[in-house]
């Protein structure tokens, strides 16, 4: 499973809208005097619903579009995705990890910041990795993270927001204030960091580490 920790809420992209819809088109014609599938798909996608709510959207549909609702399900349930709406903030998340830890987090009390940053503590302590794709200002959030768990990391950087981290250095003790000057600046983070290129347009530059021995309680 994997846990999408963002203000905003998770939606289908254009381009999964686009595939869903040819999808629908020829797996699932309908017969008969109404409508073809792929124009009531099509209708139904027009708005940018979450994953959720557009599978709700669907089952209301004629029969040719909401026998879609069960193979979409299977498919989310091969690759289960959970989100917790909020800004991943190191200070928060660690703090929370120390509550959960001792016991005194996740009891659903508190306000829903604390509550969000327990939900986002309580992810990363299970997961097997942490990763931010474009992260923009919380990309150093993410990584310190990590590192303090003893977790593997992956980030591919985008925006530098200089005027916002003034303590970064690059390796040759420079400012940050370019894409390139960030790069240095995470592979920096701590020994062992690495730097790889992805194979997609636009800014595809993977800063990863992994920790060189498993501590006891990363062991599956």
């Amino acid at each position: 499973p994997c846990t999408v920790v963002d203000p905003r809420p998770v939606r289908f992209t254009k381009k999964q809208r686009h595939g869903l819809r040819a999808d629908v088109s020829i797996r699932y014609p309908v017969h008969g005097s109404g409508p073809a599938a792929g124009e009531v798909y099509q209708e139904a996608a027009a708005t940018d619903y979450p994953p959720q709510e557009y599978l709700e959207k669907l089952a209301t549909c004629p029969p040719g579009i909401s026998v879609l609702v069960p193979h979409l399900q299977r498919q989310m349930a091969t690759r289960p995705l959970e989100q917790v709406q909020t800004m991943f903030d190191r200070d928060e998340v660690l703090a929370a990890v120390g509550k959960v830890a001792s016991g005194s987090g996740g009891g659903g009390g508190g306000d829903q910041e604390e509550s969000s940053a327990v939900a986002v503590a309580q992810a990363c302590s299970k997961a097997r990795v942490l990763i931010g794709l474009h992260p923009d200002q919380a990309t150093d959030h993410i990584v310190d993270v990590a590192i303090s768990l003893g977790k593997p990391w992956a980030v591919v950087p985008c925006c530098v927001f200089p005027s916002l981290h003034p303590h970064r250095t690059t390796a040759e003790g420079g400012p940050v204030r370019s894409y390139e000057d960030l790069i240095s600046y995470l592979l920096t983070k701590c020994d062992g960091v690495k730097e790889a290129t992805l194979p997609t347009e636009g800014r595809n530059r993977v800063v990863y580490w992994h920790p060189p021995a498993h501590p006891a309680h990363l062991a599956r």
